[in-house]
């Protein structure tokens, strides 16, 4: 009977196919090693430091030694750091990559700081939030998933390039210097939030730290399959709000990186190494010019001009070198100039209590912000920001490929304008008798049609930057993207607690995460009225998105923002985004600016300068990315990053770009009835004369094994991205995946 079931088993496990995850364009075993410390030792040598004094401890974990930095109740922020290959022959520009050895044991929270390159990045596994819980400045909008722990070691991977010159462990962001070459090598820090901010983080467990010398680029640029260029392609790309300070645009401020282009080389390198296809660079950042030059209207009279104003030039010939696509971002306000259209700050608020400084009509209590705006309903904003276009896009549409244009609108720069000629205007355009703001605040049915004028007004706004981008500015076909959402963090559930899936292990409020998805409310807080507080006017600042005014418009597309896995895990909510061009979904980042500090005093900086992002460790770093194809199918799909755009996760990162490139950006249909597990979404693009595509999607948290997917009417299907033939049984594949993985395939039926 023993020998029987023994059997059984045999064939059972012989039956079942693990799924095989994606490998690395190298192996760490094979690179040549430049140096390494292992932080388990008790002193482990490179200028190890640890805050707070004596917090580290020594012990094993899951099997081997490992440094611990506990995170007790009522402790604060810690970090430990080392400087590492020091006199080892480093050389800036140089491609290299940084390893850490850390335990998926239990729920922790990690961020490393690599200041050969500035790049922070943080990583949490389990149920700890990652973002942290009680940061300054903005609420994070927590979610705490149950992820999997593998309870097994694991390694994070990062590649990067050495720049010129690196501060200490605290970087630096006004005035300072950076003292450290590549001949004295450069600190890594690995840091933890306080426990307020990390509750159900256990702390740091690590291993070693290594550098090793990276592959040539050629070796390991992730070859993309793209669909015939006949058909429409998809474009993932992203924006760094906070990285460019390596440069030092700031008076006395030391630069990292010598020469501008080099920097953006660096970038233009990392997305052909992770897949990204379309480069995106900020061009005006609250409404400051970024590189560009501004000449030929007027100079500084018009808008004040950068120190560097042939760098978007140079970064439009990176594009074409590396075959990016290209994509400018602007953050517009009116120009800035001495004698600016933005300076007018000609929209008013409804109430006008001027609240600002010196009486000023402010929208906000962000006074800083408050200077400038531009009113959409002028014709003379419009001109003003058709002469940017023109300066930035309109020279260059010959020589990239150009998406097309990426607006976002921060506090207070687009704002509803309830000024005198505003309302005048609102008159004559409706047929209306005119109105007051005492009406529009007494009556709310005139203060809704008001607002409906308004928001028809930003849509003419659009279309006349999209006809211009198209026709005059020779970028045929480009799109325009318009981010309403100002904030870094996006939108939520608000203050109602923590999303989670198991509320039970939470001390803190918290609300349930079927329940979020059942009453839609990521699509709630995208399309409310912002709220607001002590007689501001957030609500007419920040006006939200109205995607289903655009619903037959073509390529002009409102974006749905993502930052949590409930905002991408059901169709529902996206459904009102999808444009006549599709859907474009940008992740916003929450930054956790100044979260490392001591004793929650945001000013008082351990580390100098913080931001930072988080990822989700392993195979569900692109979860969130996946969920969002299976369920919702974006075309575009971007990123609000807080610094340096990175990952140490890329193997899961260039599996999914490659695999979502490889998709054409055609309508799709979500199939039901063809995959034996629910969790395994199937998408089916057809198209007239080039086949069919297929994405097939594991959205759940755990291995799908064995599922059988069913298309009886597909022939010869081939993998879309290795050209493979994809072995299928009276029409049905059977195959395995992990968390988050995409399978693409292609039958020319």
């Amino acid at each position: 009977m023993r020998t029987i079931l023994l059997s059984m088993l045999i064939v059972a496990v012989a039956w079942t196919a693990e799924p095989k995850h994606p490998e690395l364009p190298f192996k760490i075993s094979e690179l040549k090693l430049i140096d390494s410390v292992d932080l388990s030792k008790a002193d482990p040598g490179y200028e190890f430091e640890q805050y707070p004094k004596n917090s580290v401890s020594y012990g094993e974990v899951l099997g081997r030694k490992a440094l611990i930095q506990e995170n007790k109740p009522g402790s604060g922020s810690k970090y430990v750091s080392v400087r590492i290959a020091k006199n080892k022959g480093l050389v800036a520009g140089k491609a290299y990559v940084i390893t850490v050895d850390y335990p998926e044991d239990v729920a922790r929270g990690f961020i490393l700081r690599n200041h050969g390159a500035e790049i922070t990045r943080g990583w949490h596994t389990g149920a700890a939030l990652g973002d942290g819980l009680e940061i300054p400045y903005v609420y994070s909008h927590p979610e705490s998933i149950n992820y999997p722990l593998s309870g097994k070691w694991k390694q994070w991977v990062s590649v990067f390039h050495l720049h010129d010159k690196f501060s200490n462990i605290h970087t630096i962001r006004g005035k300072g210097q950076r003292p450290f070459a590549p001949k004295d090598g450069f600190h890594v820090v690995l840091a933890h939030f306080s426990h307020k901010d990390a509750p159900l983080s256990k702390g740091l467990a690590l291993g070693k730290i290594s550098i090793y010398e990276a592959p040539s680029h050629d070796e390991i640029s992730l070859a993309l399959t793209l669909p015939p260029k006949e058909l429409p392609h998809r474009h993932l790309f992203y924006r760094e709000e906070m990285a460019d300070g390596v440069l030092g645009r700031r008076a006395g401020q030391e630069p990292g990186v010598i020469k501008h282009k080099d920097w953006f080389e660096y970038h233009a390198r990392l997305m052909k190494y992770l897949g990204i296809n379309t480069f995106s660079k900020d061009l005006l950042e609250f409404g400051a010019n970024q590189g560009w030059d501004q000449s030929k209207y007027g100079g500084n009279k018009w808008v004040w001009g950068s120190d560097t104003p042939q760098l978007w030039g140079q970064i439009i010939d990176l594009a074409a070198q590396y075959d990016l696509n290209v994509l400018p971002y602007y953050e517009y306000c009116g120009s800035k100039g001495q004698h600016g259209h933005g300076n007018k700050k000609t929209c008013r608020t409804l109430y006008q209590r001027k609240k600002g400084p010196k009486g000023r009509d402010d929208y906000t209590h962000i006074s800083w912000t408050e200077p400038h705006n531009a009113d959409v309903t002028d014709p003379a904003t419009y001109e003003d920001f058709r002469k940017m276009l023109d300066c930035t896009v309109t020279p260059f549409s010959n020589k990239a490929n150009f998406a097309g244009v990426w607006i976002r609108t921060r506090n207070s720069q687009l704002p509803i304008s309830f000024s005198d000629r505003c309302l005048d205007l609102y008159a004559v355009e409706t047929g209306n008798d005119p109105v007051t703001r005492q009406q529009l605040i007494d009556n709310k049915e005139s203060y809704q049609k008001y607002l409906d004028w308004w928001f028809g007004k930003r849509k003419e706004f659009l279309t006349k930057v999209r006809d211009f981008v198209q026709k005059d500015a020779g970028v045929e076909n480009g799109v325009v993207l318009f981010t309403a959402d100002a904030s870094e963090g996006g939108t939520g559930v608000g203050k109602k607690g923590i999303v989670t899936d198991q509320p039970s292990i939470w001390k803190s409020a918290t609300i349930n995460y079927d329940d979020v998805l059942a009453n839609k409310l990521a699509l709630e807080s995208q399309l409310a009225m912002r709220g607001t507080w002590g007689g501001w006017e957030w609500q007419h600042s920040v006006p939200p998105a109205d995607p289903k005014r655009y619903t037959d418009t073509d390529d002009i597309i409102m974006t749905y923002g993502f930052n949590r896995l409930y905002t991408v895990s059901s169709t529902e909510q996206t459904d009102p985004f999808v444009a006549k061009d599709g859907l474009a979904m940008i992740r916003h980042y929450v930054l956790n600016e100044h979260a490392i500090n001591k004793g929650g005093n945001s000013k008082d900086a351990l580390l100098g300068y913080f931001v930072s992002d988080f990822d989700v460790a392993g195979p569900y770093h692109m979860l969130a990315e996946a969920r969002a194809l299976a369920y919702s199918d974006p075309k575009y799909l971007g990123y609000l990053a807080s610094a340096v755009y990175s990952s140490g996760f890329t193997e899961y990162q260039r599996a999914f770009n490659q695999a979502f490139l490889s998709l054409p950006a055609v309508p799709s249909e979500l199939l039901s009835n063809v995959s034996s597990q629910k969790e395994v979404m199937v998408r089916e693009y057809k198209t007239k004369e080039h086949g069919t595509w297929y994405a097939v999607v594991n959205t759940d948290l755990n291995d799908a094994i064995d599922v059988k997917i069913k298309l009886p009417k597909a022939k010869q299907l081939v993998d879309a991205v290795t050209k493979a033939k994809v072995k299928a049984k009276a029409g049905t594949v059977t195959v395995s995946l992990y968390p988050g993985q995409v399978l693409t395939w292609h039958s020319d039926s």
